[in-house]
């Protein structure tokens, strides 16, 4: 659970550097965009991601470093 709001959070590690990083237990469906067709747009995919919990926890500036 977040310490400071009591949410349930997963971990995950973020890469390059493998740090561990807070985020909500819900997955959400996330496009990740990829090559360039030739009409210019952008090819993406339909992945399974999370949302940081610094984006929705109300007191996520309290554990930003300043």
């Amino acid at each position: 659970a977040c310490k400071s709001c009591k949410a349930e959070i997963r971990w995950i590690k973020l890469r390059p550097m493998m740090k561990n990083h807070p985020v909500d237990p819900v997955s959400v469906k996330v496009i990740v965009l990829g090559d360039i067709i030739s009409d210019g747009a952008p090819v993406g995919k339909i992945v399974d991601g999370y949302t940081s919990h610094f984006a929705t926890c109300p007191q996520a500036d309290d554990w930003r470093n300043r």
